[in-house]
This record gives structure tokens, C-alpha cells and sequence, in this order.
């Protein structure tokens, strides 16, 4: 496992996302291809279009990319005593992400026994480090919690990403936090928790209210599910400092007043 070397099949066969994705079953085992492309699709990997022939090259020159990543999984393993997982790069995509308004730069999703990265060309080492950083913490808070992730409730999914990004700035400092982490003033933010999230906790995953709470649309302010778990998580942490490899464990009902 480790990273796997998807530059050699971006460089066959990335303009073919069919065959990229068919490579892909066998950490499916229960989708088929034109599945697995929708749902990585949805969280960010790129799509066909003139020219991504073009980014792909300048992507996959940079084999640099693989070794750092390669290099942080390792250091966060250690770390963390995290699991050792496949990690797959990919090109990001350069449309605006279904629910979000702006053109997403790097974004990525992350499985209890796997991890994708879908990065730009001119990605730098530390601006990797950090999207890394927040979906390993993914795949490690996972590992650690009990129950079925299709049966998490959007509780779980604001204090995950809410900890993730801890987890960045705890790592890699403040100028590498995500925009929606300070995209909103705190009393903004908690305007927003009273609103829309307080009385909505123990919706499922599969409720088509819990994403567009979590990523905004319609009355909802863009991604105010994100904004809103890191507020919650920030506010825990000032009243009861814990570091990162303590977070995997922290029931999720700590968080919420």
C-alpha cells in the first residue's frame, strides 16, 4: 500500500477515465467504474475537457507530488498511529464543485481504507502537507469511532471536519487553514448555529438536508456546516486544550453546547 502510482496511469490512460476509474474496483469491490467516477467526480477529481491532456503533463512531471506525499503518510502513521492505507493522486477538477460556488484549488476524500488527493500542478510542498494533514485525519477518526459511516449524523460530519482542520493549524500554522475555516466572523458563525444546525444534529448522511447543510445552498451560507464545526471545535479547544492524537478519540457530543 502507500501511495499508489497513478502518475504512470494518468500518463497512459488519463484521458480515459473509464479505464482510470476500472483500475480503481478493486478497492471497491461493491461499485462498478461508472459509480466509482461519479462519486470521486462529486468530491472533486477532475473530468475530461480540451486541454486536460495538457494539465495532467504538467502534473505528472512533478513526481516530486508522490514523494511528498508518500513521505507525509509515513511521518502521520508514526505519528499518529494511524493505518497504512492507499493514497491516490489525481488532477483536480477545474469546474465548481456541485455544491460549492467557487472553483475549488486542491480538495480530496478520504475512506476508513483509503485517501484521495485531487491536487493542481503548481501544488507547493506545504500547501500538500496540509490538505494531507486534514484527510489522513479523515481516515484516522474513522478508524478510531465505532458504528458505520453511512449511518454518521451531520454531528459527525461538522465535528470531522471541524478537527481536521484543528488538526491543520495545529500542523502546519495558520496561514494554511482552508478559506471556509475564516470565511465567516464568529458571530456570524454563531448566528448560523442557532439557525440552522442546533436543531438539525442527528440528521443521517443519506438525508439530502444533511449536504446541503454542511456545504451550503439556497438559505444556507457556503459551506456553513465547515464553518460551524470549526467554531464548535475551536471553542473546545480554548476551554480544554488536547492535541491532534487525542482528537481521534473525543466523543463528538463534547463539542456542542
Amino acid at each position: 500500500m502507500g501511495v499508489i502510482n497513478t502518475d504512470e496511469w494518468l500518463k497512459k490512460d488519463g484521458n480515459n477515465l473509464n479505464e482510470i476509474c476500472r483500475k480503481l474496483q478493486s478497492y471497491y469491490p461493491e461499485k462498478d467504474h461508472a459509480k466509482i467516477q461519479r462519486e470521486l467526480a462529486h468530491f472533486g477529481m477532475y473530468r475530461t475537457y480540451p486541454g486536460v491532456k495538457e494539465d495532467i503533463d504538467r502534473l505528472t512531471d512533478r513526481k516530486e507530488i508522490w514523494e511528498w506525499a508518500q513521505e507525509f503518510l509515513e511521518i502521520y502513521m508514526k505519528k499518529w498511529e494511524g493505518p497504512e492505507i492507499p493514497l491516490f493522486i489525481f488532477p483536480v477538477a477545474n469546474k465548481k464543485h456541485l455544491f460549492r460556488k467557487e472553483t475549488m484549488r486542491k480538495s480530496g476524500v478520504a475512506y476508513k481504507d483509503k485517501l484521495f488527493l485531487f491536487l493542481p500542478n503548481d501544488i507547493e510542498k506545504k500547501e500538500l502537507k496540509a490538505i494531507f494533514v486534514h484527510e489522513y485525519h479523515h481516515v484516522c477518526r474513522m478508524n478510531f469511532s465505532e458504528g458505520k459511516i453511512e449511518e454518521n449524523t451531520l454531528m459527525d460530519s461538522m465535528v470531522m471536519e471541524g478537527l481536521a482542520e484543528h488538526a491543520v493549524l495545529a500542523e502546519c500554522g495558520e496561514g494554511y487553514l482552508a478559506e471556509w475555516s475564516k470565511k465567516y466572523p464568529d458571530w456570524k458563525t454563531e448566528q448560523m448555529w442557532k439557525e440552522f444546525f442546533q436543531h438539525n444534529l442527528n440528521l443521517k448522511k443519506k438525508d439530502r438536508s444533511h449536504d446541503r447543510l454542511l456545504f451550503g445552498g439556497g438559505r444556507i451560507p457556503a459551506l456553513a456546516g465547515y464553518s460551524v464545526g470549526f467554531w464548535l471545535v475551536k471553542n473546545y479547544y480554548h476551554k480544554r486544550k488536547f492535541d491532534v492524537k487525542n482528537s481521534f478519540k473525543i466523543k463528538k457530543i463534547s463539542f456542542f453546547p
